[in-house]
């Protein structure tokens, strides 16, 4: 058989990136939650998700590939051409960087107000999260010792003497310097929201007297109390801190996690979108299934739970993967039949009989476009069956084949070498934006400058056109011009880098006097949109370096190894099933959610 090396180290990494990551996050975001709740409101258990797993996994990743994907990095590393393999690793270590830049993004609000509150749930991170906390509260000049800050009620009317915070501003370098590297890393991402930061403490409710205690408690806390790789955190800081834990889920205990929530309407979609049948019946099916349906498969599944062998490994379980459900979901199907009986529905009013008619559903159309849609699927698949069996064969040589495919290289590899400098595409991307121009004062002509510096073909956008610099000038600063019309809506510089935009993912014609042809998006983009001319590029620079490096900084800082039982996924071995109950037609295989649902509404 004949193979392109190249092309099966890029599957093979598609492969453990599924299994070795995207399946383990996956499955957390369906877990229903340690207090066994329901799936997709694990809101509270994000932050452990991500210090467990998320970001030890990438950080890891960025270190040392081999660790987090090791079959490709074993391809890679057999590779006989040094060029290709050079070419391979730099590939991969591209990617792990690229993927840790988009985490960091992605959990940007993860670590900020209102959610920061979560982490102090984390036994390691969690007091150095409130230290950070209360230095921002004293950075807003809150006094939290001050009697008129502090929520007094029947459960608790008094303020021991003791009971006092140590309000420490930390505002020159040197006091921020002082704080402990894990306090100072919170404390600096905190601090441009130091007033949401107290808005949230005081939503929250912690500024009560009766929670004064715990916090202080927490706060103190220098050494770990509780165990860091606990299969129940939340439990053990419910143990530990009782009030703080419930004012923290009276706000989040219901916070739908939208990952999951993305991945249910995924699986809707798949499972019960139809573009031919009426809304109406969309919406009573899926009635069906978040209702009865839903309540029926928890039945079935407990079922399960009761009658599992303990001796086996552990696997979540299943509502329809032996004949016991199967019976069971027959049953029910009958209760729930039994509301129609023939008097019942002989007692409804008549339009209502004539619109349940299968004849008047059939006028519908449903059925009929059904049939048409079928009958020309069959009809292109003969067509095209037709088309390959009347091509000519010939015999085929394995050698030259694997001669053909060693020499084969997909798109992203011919172009690798000529991908030009990737932090400049990023700072031509940030300057492309009228954001960036909002940013230059209008003093000293600096704004109307910046624009003829970095948009040498801007002239052309304007009316009437300007064909040279002093043109330009002129125009920009003509009566009616200024700053907010040419930023505002439909002015010059948005027309103009829409245009740019456009002509650049060739999506408009090159209007602009310049030759384009054979270059790539972001060589055209470079072309319109000089940054290498921005009065502010090293500024640029330094923001497109630093962008994440906030975040970076409390990885490194936070996140541990990756935790054990998440290693022990990622090297799962096959689970063994108990097949003493299994049905004849089902394998037990592990399946997706939406795989699940699609297969038994198909059934039914």
């Amino acid at each position: 058989m004949s193979k392109s090396k190249t092309i099966e180290i890029s599957l093979t990494f598609e492969m453990e990136l599924v299994t070795n990551y995207f399946d383990i996050t996956h499955g957390q975001h369906a877990y229903t939650g340690e207090f066994k709740r329901r799936a997709g409101f694990i809101t509270m258990e994000l932050p452990r998700l991500y210090f467990d797993f998320i970001i030890p996994f990438w950080l890891t990743a960025k270190r040392d590939p081999e660790k987090c994907f090791p079959k490709t990095y074993a391809k890679i590393i057999s590779l006989a051409d040094t060029d290709v393999r050079k070419m391979k690793l730099e590939q991969l270590n591209a990617a792990t960087a690229a993927a840790l830049d988009k985490v960091s993004k992605n959990s940007e609000l993860l670590l900020e107000p209102p959610l920061i509150y979560l982490l102090l749930t984390h036994p390691v991170e969690g007091p150095c999260v409130l230290r950070a906390i209360i230095a921002c509260i004293g950075l807003k000049k809150y006094d939290l010792n001050d009697i008129d800050n502090i929520i007094l009620d029947e459960e608790c009317n008094v303020i021991e003497d003791d009971d006092e915070w140590n309000m420490i501003t930390y505002i020159t370098e040197d006091e921020i310097q002082s704080m402990s590297a894990k306090d100072r890393v919170y404390y600096m991402q905190l601090k441009p929201n130091a007033g949401r930061v107290l808005h949230y403490f005081r939503q929250f409710g912690l500024t009560r007297a009766l929670l004064r205690k715990e916090l202080m408690q927490l706060y103190n806390e220098e050494t770990p109390t509780r165990a860091a790789d606990s299969k129940t955190p939340l439990q053990d800081f419910k143990d530990a801190y009782p009030l703080i834990y419930e004012a923290l889920e009276s706000v989040f205990k219901w916070s739908a996690s939208n990952s999951r929530i993305v991945e249910l309407l995924h699986a809707f979609v798949r499972a019960c979108y139809d573009p031919n049948m009426p809304l109406e019946c969309l919406d009573n099916r899926l009635n069906v299934l978040m209702g009865d349906e839903f309540r029926q498969r928890d039945e079935r599944k407990e079922v399960v739970k009761k009658n599992r062998d303990e001796s086996l490994t552990y696997r979540p379980p299943k509502h329809l993967d032996r004949k016991s459900t199967q019976q069971m979901q027959g049953k029910q199907m009958l209760v729930g039949a039994s509301k129609y009986s023939s008097d019942k529905i002989s007692s409804l009013p008549q339009h209502v009989k004539d619109q349940i008619k299968i004849r008047t559903i059939n006028k519908d159309g449903h059925t009929t476009m059904e049939k048409k849609y079928q009958k020309d699927l069959q009809a292109a698949w003969e067509e095209r069956r037709s088309k390959k069996l009347a091509k000519s064969v010939r015999q085929l040589d394995l050698d030259e084949l694997q001669a053909v495919a060693d020499a084969t290289m997909s798109v992203h590899d011919k172009t690798w070498n000529d991908r030009g400098d990737k932090q400049y595409t990023k700072i031509v991307e940030k300057v492309a934006t009228k954001e960036h121009f909002k940013k230059i004062p209008v003093k000293d002509d600096a704004f109307v400058n910046e624009i003829i510096q970095v948009l040498p073909y801007i002239g052309h956008s304007l009316s009437p056109q300007a064909a040279n610099t002093n043109d330009v000038r002129k125009a920009l600063k003509a009566k009616g011009m200024n700053k907010t019309s040419i930023l505002g809506k439909g002015g010059c510089l948005g027309v103009h880098l829409d245009l740019v935009k456009a002509i650049a993912k060739g999506k408009a014609d090159n209007s602009l006097p310049v030759d384009i042809s054979g270059k790539t998006e972001d060589e055209i983009l470079q072309v319109f949109v000089r940054a290498d001319l921005s009065f502010n590029l090293n500024k640029m620079k330094e923001e497109v370096a630093n962008q994440w490096k906030c975040m970076e900084n409390i990885f490194e800082s936070a996140a541990r190894e990756i935790s054990p039982r998440f290693l022990k996924l990622m090297n799962k071995e096959p689970k063994e099933t108990d097949e003493s109950d299994e049905s004849d037609g089902e394998d037990g295989e592990d399946e997706s959610d939406g795989e699940e649902m699609r297969r038994n509404v198909s059934r039914k």
